[in-house]
């Protein structure tokens, strides 16, 4: 071999080692991307059923039938096992979402929702409910006859001594739960006669569900 191809051999050889090493640490990049997001067991979703809202009928001797809704995320089998073991736990975020079924198109529901810190009693009447410093009006229906009803979700108000902090118990407030008072009735549309009607609706028809929605951080 002669100097020039020794040389040229050389050139070939030094040139070649950046792209092996570059060509690794390449992949060495795309293989840890492809781990993805971990897996935190200390941070856990839950998404509970709370209750179901059904039309009553009016009676002889209840003219106005008012619902009444409570709902402690406490209670819950599944949330005290979870944190049961933990030191410290946070609400990260809770909500009730209001999910309408069927017969939500043909009715009407208004009411009042109150999120109320643990260590206070529920609202036991109309005055009680709208006293409270976090109570929110709320109305849901079709915009037209058997139209489309929106779902509604009523987040957590963090005032008013509610709380996220759950373990250790904080020593004002306390974590929040929900009250709702409502009412549901028949919804009124324009007869061909030009006079307004009740559209007609089964006594216990189901027309919402309701869940209670929360996601949880904790720390050992």
């Amino acid at each position: 071999m002669t100097d020039q191809q020794s040389q040229q051999a050389s050139s070939i050889v030094a040139s070649s080692a950046p792209q092996v090493q570059a060509s690794q640490q390449s992949s060495h990049s795309v293989s840890s991307q492809l781990l993805g997001q971990t897996f935190n067991p200390l941070q856990r979703r839950f998404n509970l059923h709370l209750a179901s809202v059904n039309y009553l009928a009016p009676t002889a001797n209840v003219a106005d039938p008012i619902i009444n809704i409570q709902g402690d995320p406490l209670s819950e089998k599944r949330i005290k096992d979870f944190i049961r073991f933990l030191p410290v736990v946070h609400w990260k975020s809770l909500s009730v979402e209001l999910i309408p079924l069927q017969d939500a198109s043909i009715t009407l529901l208004s009411g009042r929702v109150a999120w109320i810190p643990s260590v206070e009693a529920y609202p036991s009447s109309w005055k009680e409910m709208s006293d409270f410093p976090t109570v929110r009006n709320i109305v849901m229906g079709p915009r037209h006859q058997s139209g489309f009803v929106e779902p509604l979700s009523l987040e957590a108000d963090w005032t008013y001594g509610n709380q996220r902090q759950l373990k250790p118990i904080p020593l004002i407030g306390g974590a929040p739960k929900f009250s709702m008072r409502c009412r549901i009735t028949p919804l009124r549309v324009c007869g061909d006669d030009g006079q307004f009607v009740n559209l007609p609706v089964d006594n216990n028809a189901r027309c919402y569900n309701l869940y209670m929605v929360g996601e949880i951080l904790a720390s050992l």
